[in-house]
């Protein structure tokens, strides 16, 4: 016949003030399981590893300082001690146990089959240090289980850990330390745990018995002892999240320092990719200005032959008429009309031409040391005809004027332009004279003119090449000769400028910077 051992059982009552810390500590583990999965997903090795260790066992730490401020809270009749080998068994198991839950929360996905394996692992880790630490109490009296509420107690841990992997998995990828969902999470789980551990506690009944407990290893824990267990689990948890909130803290610092990096780098590339496009363009267009300026020169010398040929066709026919018998007495009027119309026309081709040839191939002049007496002479003597078709007098250049830098050609070029603008400001039958000046760094020479003033509107824009078709002199076309001139001057670092003098006139001034060696200009 059985014998019904509860009768003897051991009567224990419950410090309820030792329950309500048990409890406050599974809140706190729950909250810092929380924290710790979103850091160990958030991490990259080997920081990872470093989360996944101390989280395991902060976790662990948590539960078993759960079970044994719960243990400790069951006040029984007799002297109760622990065998801390066993003890220390039992905490290796809620370490594992923890370590299970945390790997399968930081997974990517969280899957069925997975989440379930690790529910079970977990609630049977969290089940083995509870029936662990049972087993590690030395007291005269023997431990009776009731099955069914084993059992319970291993359901209720199963279920237990799968709704912690769960709420983990939900609340690891949360921004803020603190939400209400994170604390309603943790507040949840903290419940949970205690009820698994009272619902094992209520399965055991302790009947004493005669022979006294192996005590080999066995260590009594005062009240003191429960204090300090309880003080350093809660500290340790809470150094734990407080560790989380910096890391968490600095990753997303360093998240926000990477978004701005990279929003540099892309308008990096977008501004290298403006600049390297806009330097296309550019390039391109330098290239069709090239071939445009090429093609200018190229049609300016064709017009230039093109119109010198039936020009001259046309002057050689003129001739045949005006030479032919006829009672016209404005014969030789009409040739000198052709011959003049000719020449202009000819002289205006060739300074559109040699403007072209200056801006197309304007660095590519040399500067040489020439004497400025011979250029002057043969600009005198290729201006003289166009003077004596105006009843104008040349007036010979002073006498040694030195040397200045220049190409010899173009400077006769430009002093022979010079010349006939100041011959189509003359009076009929007056003098273009010739002077010359110098002071510590310039060199000049003057040509002075009686006759036709300019508006003093004009004076500023007379050598603008687009100005060439405005009235500078009442009935009088003055070609490209005076902006010409100012071109080829500018080759070689010198100007010319013009000003009215009185008696009405004008006064055309040269000045040469780099002249070689100085004269008397008395």
């Amino acid at each position: 016949m059985p014998v019904d051992l509860s009768r003897n059982a051991l009567v224990g009552v419950y410090d309820y003030r030792l329950v309500t810390l048990s409890v406050l500590i599974a809140m706190l583990a729950s909250y810092a399981a929380l924290d710790v999965g979103g850091r160990v997903t958030a991490s990259r090795r080997p920081l990872r590893m470093f989360w996944l260790a101390g989280g395991s066992a902060t976790m662990g730490l948590g539960i078993w300082a759960t079970h044994y401020i719960g243990m400790l809270a069951w006040d029984l009749p007799v002297a109760v001690l622990y065998d801390w080998p066993t003890v220390l068994v039992s905490l290796v198991a809620a370490v594992l146990a923890s370590g299970v839950a945390l790997f399968v929360v930081s997974r990517q996905r969280m899957k069925l089959l997975p989440t379930a394996i690790g529910a079970v692992l977990m609630g049977c880790g969290i089940t083995s240090m509870h029936y662990i630490g049972m087993e590690a109490m030395r007291l005269p009296a023997m431990c009776r289980y009731s099955p069914g509420l084993v059992a319970l107690s291993v359901i209720l841990a199963i279920v237990i850990s799968l709704v912690a992997l769960w709420l983990t998995f939900r609340c690891r990828d949360e921004a803020q330390v603190t939400t209400p969902r994170k604390l309603a999470s943790a507040l949840l789980m903290g419940a949970a745990i205690p009820i698994m551990h009272y619902t094992g506690m209520a399965a055991v009944t302790f009947v004493p018995m005669a022979e006294p407990p192996n005590l080999t290893h066995a260590v009594a824990i005062s009240s003191l002892g429960t204090l300090v267990i309880g003080s350093v689990t809660l500290m340790i948890l809470g150094l734990t999240v407080l560790t989380s909130l910096i890391d968490r803290r600095f990753a997303a610092q360093a998240i926000e320092l990477k978004r701005l990096l990279e929003t540099v780098r892309l308008q990096n590339e977008h501004l290298e990719e403006t600049v390297a496009s806009r330097t296309r363009e550019l390039a391109e267009a330098n290239a069709r200005l090239t071939i445009l300026d090429r093609a200018k020169d190229d049609f300016l010398q064709i017009i230039s032959h093109e119109l010198r040929t039936p020009l001259n066709g046309l002057l050689g026919v003129s001739e045949i008429v005006l030479d032919a018998p006829s009672p016209s007495e404005d014969r030789n009027e009409l040739r000198t009309m052709f011959e003049q119309s000719r020449q202009k026309l000819i002289s205006l081709l060739d300074d559109a031409l040699l403007f072209t040839q200056i801006d197309v191939n304007g660095q590519k002049f040399h500067s040489a040391p020439i004497y400025l007496n011979a250029v002057l002479d043969r600009a005198l003597e290729r201006a003289q005809g166009f003077a004596d078709s105006r009843h104008v007098t040349l007036q010979p250049a002073p006498a040694d004027l030195g040397q200045v830098r220049g190409e010899e050609y173009l400077l006769v070029r430009c002093f022979h332009a010079l010349l006939e603008t100041a011959v189509k400001f003359s009076e009929k039958g007056g003098t273009v004279r010739l002077t010359s000046g110098a002071t510590l760094d310039r060199f000049q020479v003057n040509m002075e003119c009686r006759g036709r003033a300019i508006p003093n509107a004009a004076i500023a824009k007379f050598f603008d090449i687009f100005s060439i078709c405005e009235s500078v002199s009442p009935g009088e076309d003055l070609g490209l000769s005076a902006p010409l001139a100012s071109r080829i001057l500018s080759l070689f670092g010198s100007t010319v400028t013009i000003t009215n003098c009185e008696p009405p006139g004008i006064r055309l001034t040269v000045d040469f910077v780099h002249h070689l060696f100085a004269c008397d200009c008395s």
